[in-house]
Parts: C-alpha cells; sequence; structure tokens
C-alpha cells in the first residue's frame, strides 16, 4: 500500500469528519441549546473515560494487523480481543447505568430546564451505547493496521454522517435530548456489525467469520498489550479530567462553552493524526525489516510536516479564536473565556500533536514504558494543579494544567525516544522537526493577524485571509522536503 494514498485517504476522512462536527455542533446548539449541548459534551467524556475498558486492546490489535502474515491467528486475536471487549465494556457501563440518578442529582449542575430525571435517562441511553461504540472502534483500528485506510475512512463517514449527521432532522421536528442519545445509540447497534463484517473481509474471511477464542492467544502480546493498557488507562484519565472538574465545579452550560472551545481546539492534533495512523504500520513494518536508517530518514521528515501543517492550525485558532468562533458559530456575543480557552487549549493540541511522532515511533519499537511513566507522573500532578486553577482563575484556570502538563511531556518523551532509537541527534531533531517550523507558522499567523487588522473588520474575511496565508506557507514549505518524503 502507498504510504502518500493512506495518508490521503486519512486526511479525507479527517476533513470529512471534523467538517462534520464543526458543521453540526450549530445545529445542536441552536435546536437543543447550550446547555443540552454541554450533556453531550459529558457524553464525550464518558466515553473517553470508558475507554479505559479497551486496556490497550484496539493499538495492540492494529500493531498485530500490520506485523501478522498468519490470517488465521489474527481472526483468532480478533475473536479473543473482542470477547474481552465486550465483557469490560458491558461492565463499566452497568456501574454508570445504575449510578445515572446519582450522577444526575449529585454530580452535574443542571438547571430545571433539562432537570435531574431528564438527565438521568441520557445517561442510562449513554451507558448502553458505550459497548457497540467501543467495540467498533477496536475493528477500525484493526481496519488501518492492516492499511485499508481507503476501507476505514469510508465506513467512518458514513458512520457520522448517519450518527451526527442525519439526528437533525428527528430534533429538529422533536427537540429532545433524550431522543438524540437514543439516535446515537441505534446507529451505534448498526455500525458494530457493519464494521466488523468489513474488517473480516478485508483479513480474507467470510463476513460472519469467527476465530477461537482463548486466552493463549494473548500471550506472544502480552507485554506490549500490558504497557498500552497502562498508557490507554492514564491517557484517558488524563484527557478527561479537565472536563470532569468543570463538570462538577461549574454549571453544565458552563461545561457546554468549555466543551466547544475543547472541540474547536482539536484542530492542531486533527491535521496530525492521519499522517500518524498511516505512519505507524509502516514504521513497524520496517522496525521489524531491520531498515532502521530509512525509518529514521521517515521519522525526520514526517515529523517536519507534522509540526507544521499542527502549527499552522494551532497559532491560527491563537491569534483568530475570537473570529473562528464568532463565523462557526453565527453569532458575535462569544464570552472572552470560551476565547481564552480555546487559546488555551490549541497551545495544549499543538504540544501533544508534535509529541505523537515520537510517541508513534517508539510503539513501533515496541517501546511504550516511558509514555506509561510520564502518564502516571503527570495524574499525579493533575488533580492537584486542576482543583487550584480552576478555584484561582475560574473556567479559564481548568485549562491552564493540561497545556504545562503536555509541554513537560513532548520535552521528555522526544528526549528518550530521539536518544533510543532515532539514528540522527536528538538536538538536531528538535531543532530541525520542532522549533524551525513551529516558529515559521507562529510568525505567518501573526503577520495575518496583522494584515486582517488592517484591512477588514469582518470576522469572515479575517478567517479567509489566516486560511489563505497558512496554505502559502505549508506550501512554501513543502517542497523543502519533497525529495526527502519521496524515500516513503
Amino acid at each position: 500500500m502507498s504510504l502518500q494514498r493512506n495518508i490521503i485517504a486519512n486526511y479525507l476522512g479527517r476533513v470529512y469528519s471534523m467538517g462534520s462536527v464543526y458543521l453540526f455542533v450549530p445545529f445542536y446548539i441552536a435546536i437543543l441549546g447550550v446547555e443540552s449541548y454541554g450533556l453531550i459534551g459529558f457524553y464525550s467524556v464518558i466515553l473517553t473515560l470508558t475507554s479505559l475498558a479497551d486496556v490497550g486492546l484496539s493499538t495492540t490489535f492494529a500493531r498485530e494487523a500490520a506485523r501478522q502474515q498468519d490470517k488465521s491467528r489474527l481472526l483468532d486475536l480478533l475473536t479473543t480481543m473482542e470477547r474481552l471487549l465486550l465483557l469490560t465494556t458491558s461492565i463499566i457501563a452497568s456501574l454508570i447505568f445504575l449510578g445515572a440518578d446519582i450522577i444526575a442529582s449529585q454530580w452535574l449542575n443542571t438547571s430545571e430546564g433539562l432537570g435531574p430525571e431528564k438527565t438521568a435517562l441520557c445517561i442510562r441511553i449513554m451507558a448502553i451505547t458505550l459497548v457497540p461504540q467501543m467495540t467498533t472502534a477496536l475493528y477500525t483500528a484493526g481496519l488501518f493496521g492492516l492499511q485499508r485506510q481507503g476501507v476505514a475512512n469510508l465506513v467512518q463517514a458514513f458512520y457520522t454522517t448517519v450518527r451526527s449527521g442525519l439526528v437533525i432532522l428527528p430534533i429538529y421536528f422533536l427537540p429532545d435530548l433524550s431522543l438524540f442519545f437514543a439516535w446515537q445509540f441505534a446507529a451505534a447497534v448498526i455500525f458494530l456489525f457493519f464494521t466488523r463484517a468489513m474488517l473480516v473481509r478485508q483479513m480474507g474471511f467470510a463476513s460472519l467469520s469467527l476465530g477461537k477464542f482463548s486466552l493463549e492467544n494473548l500471550r506472544p502480546v502480552l507485554k506490549f498489550a500490558g504497557g498500552m493498557m497502562a498508557i490507554s488507562i492514564i491517557a484517558s484519565i488524563n484527557t478527561q479530567l479537565d472536563k470532569v472538574v468543570v463538570s462538577k465545579l461549574f454549571t453544565v452550560a458552563d461545561l457546554g462553552y468549555y466543551t466547544l472551545a475543547s472541540t474547536l481546539a482539536q484542530l492542531p492534533l486533527a491535521v496530525a493524526s492521519p499522517m500518524m495512523v498511516a505512519l505507524f504500520p509502516r514504521f513497524t513494518a520496517l522496525n521489524e525489516q531491520g531498515s532502521h536508517d530509512k525509518a529514521s530518514r521517515l521519522y525526520e521528515s514526517y515529523s517536519f510536516v507534522i509540526a507544521s501543517v499542527s502549527a499552522i492550525g494551532a497559532f491560527g485558532l491563537i491569534f483568530f479564536a475570537g473570529d473562528v468562533l464568532s463565523v462557526w458559530l453565527m453569532r458575535d456575543d462569544i464570552p472572552d473565556d470560551v476565547m481564552t480557552i480555546t487559546r488555551l487549549l490549541a497551545s495544549g493540541g499543538l504540544l501533544l500533536a508534535i509529541a505523537s511522532t515520537p510517541f508513534y515511533f517508539g510503539l513501533a519499537h515496541g517501546h511504550n514504558k516511558t509514555s506509561m511513566l510520564l502518564g502516571i507522573a503527570t495524574l499525579v500532578m493533575t488533580v492537584p494543579l486542576l482543583l487550584l486553577a480552576s478555584r484561582t482563575f475560574g473556567l479559564t484556570g481548568a485549562a491552564l494544567p493540561w497545556v504545562l502538563l503536555q509541554f513537560i511531556t513532548f520535552a521528555v518523551l522526544s528526549t528518550v525516544i530521539n536518544i533510543r532509537y532515532y539514528t540522527g541527534a536528538a538536538l538536531g531533531w528538535l531543532f530541525k522537526c520542532a522549533v524551525i517550523p513551529i516558529g515559521i507558522c507562529a510568525a505567518a499567523m501573526w503577520g495575518a493577524r496583522a494584515l486582517s487588522d488592517i484591512l477588514t473588520d469582518s470576522s469572515l474575511i479575517a478567517v479567509i485571509i489566516a486560511a489563505a496565508i497558512g496554505a502559502v506557507t505549508l506550501l512554501s514549505g513543502g517542497y523543502v522536503m519533497r525529495s526527502r518524503l519521496s524515500l516513503s
């Protein structure tokens, strides 16, 4: 499979997926209100925390799909993993289902308009939706591991359309939040079976084929899976702790605004992740072949590209947060806190994006110990920092610890991985692949801000100017890396 073709397929899928989110969210808010959107954001928190049940199975299966030549053994591994995942997610979903009343009345701060009873009903529907949605993620990971990015992205695009787009029709005629979540459940169940059938067919078997369930199937991958389990658990908690704190200390409407800022601030990682999804199996394959120099050249080239595209997205939000929010939500009364939070989270998103390259490069070598230890350290620091910052600076303070800890994670992880596995100079990688592209993109977006302030008062035109200058910046630097990327 062509690496470039896979990256293009991933970008098309990501553009559609993220574009759909940005397109549909204003409709959700207009129809259901900001408070209801806050509860939709709370479902994202629950979904991410429920990924604890995955215990690293999806990433492990993707890696094995990229390595495993014996498809019968791969089918046995899939059957074993999917049954374990169904069991663990069902346990967590049951606990959330049974605790819905307590969560609605004792944790979330809802207004009379939403109320504890309606909130509890929505939480119960969320709980039963978790099982099919989490299991589907395992199958999607398998498609990416097989380097069937085109198929995987088509399935995800179809799922996004049904789940996030078509739901607007029923809630428009019956604006009830419980109907929104019921639609999510139905879509998740349908695509559970559809995605599994697609995966098994890509593996060369009939759609309904089952392998042999045996815990012995996990033995060859147990060490890697164990490390990924710890990383998955820690990452799930770390990435959602700010929203958990916001949901407790502030109102559900505040959570809605925070979720809006968080959704927008995903842009830096969103533009980088399609490349990483395609690169991970390629890194793994090159490592298996012993082509370490070639893997390092590929790693260096794409580190530069990922830093560039994610920096354009991050600094675009930092300098144009108010304009982007105004255009996106089609309103000018954007709270100052939302703009500030967007800028902070975008900064953290940039750090997370550029750290993803050494993270996956290390995983391709079977190394996950550093990420696990970093996750534990940041988890210990996050809770007290979040409570202190939130109580001192209000809603904005919830974003501060996350940015600080992303910086620490990037600095330590990139240093360790580059020293151990990168055949070039670790300090040289930092300068060439992070500092230079980030500096160039920051200067370009600062210039775009200054130019737009001179030329226009329109938020839409300002965003267009920023997009145009960002595109020119990326295209101008693209030819520098073209010859190196051709090595892939």
